[in-house]
């Protein structure tokens, strides 16, 4: 468990270091790579709750761990199928929130 928090302590730590370079203005390069080092620091606390059984994490991100904890292991529990409905629910959600908001945006406000 210490191993993974300071694993993901230092994801973060490069993370902050890399905004400060840019002078948190990241051009589309290095926002790409800061996005995808928090993607990483996220899958790592994923990972360390996991460890600690009982404990949860956001809904979907819980959601989105287990899914692919179980695909990766080929371990299915019960309840997978309805697992990928909820998170294929979400994404359709969020496109079509997106779609929506780009193409009327005073509906967002």
């Amino acid at each position: 468990m210490t191993v993974t928090l300071v694993a993901e302590f230092c994801v973060l730590a490069a993370f902050s270091v890399g905004w400060e370079l840019t002078g948190g203005r990241p051009g589309s390069t290095a926002q790409l790579l800061l996005i995808a080092a928090l993607a990483v620091a996220m899958g790592i606390q994923s990972a360390a709750v996991r460890q600690l059984g009982g404990m949860s994490t956001t809904y979907l991100t819980g959601t989105l761990t287990a899914v692919v904890a179980e695909l990766a292991t080929r371990d299915r529990k019960p309840g997978l199928a309805r697992s990928l409905g909820v998170l294929a629910a979400i994404v359709s959600g969020a496109v079509v929130g997106g779609l929506v908001g780009r193409a009327r945006p005073g509906l967002a406000r």
